[in-house]
């Protein structure tokens, strides 16, 4: 991917630029890890689920069609916003029921 943007001619110095697209999402995380906590408090878990799956979801369509490395790494800080870390508890809540032990789908 990086080397599509020309930004280096031998794709062993790529490395490089893959940090900065790593850290990138990273910033991204820090910066609001607490605030989808208060987000999750406020408004429940599956809300603040669905939110961050569709911002994820989009963030991570224009990094697929990035044109830039600017767009590239932007989107990927978007992503690190964007990105509720889903723990099973959460997912649990909003995928299983819990049968003593066993667990299966919910079904609407």
């Amino acid at each position: 991917m990086v080397e599509s943007y020309g930004l280096v001619d031998d794709p062993d110095k790529a490395g490089h630029y893959v940090g900065y697209l790593n850290s990138a999402f990273y910033c991204g995380r820090i910066l609001t890890a607490s605030y989808w906590g208060y987000l999750t408090d406020r408004y429940g878990r599956r809300a603040s689920l669905l939110g961050s799956l569709i911002l994820v979801l989009i963030s991570t369509l224009v990094f697929g069609i990035a044109p830039t490395f600017s767009v590239a790494l932007i989107s990927r800080f978007v992503m690190g916003l964007s990105c509720l870390l889903y723990t099973s508890d959460a997912a649990d809540d909003l995928l299983c029921v819990d049968l003593g032990g066993r667990r299966i789908i919910k079904k609407k």
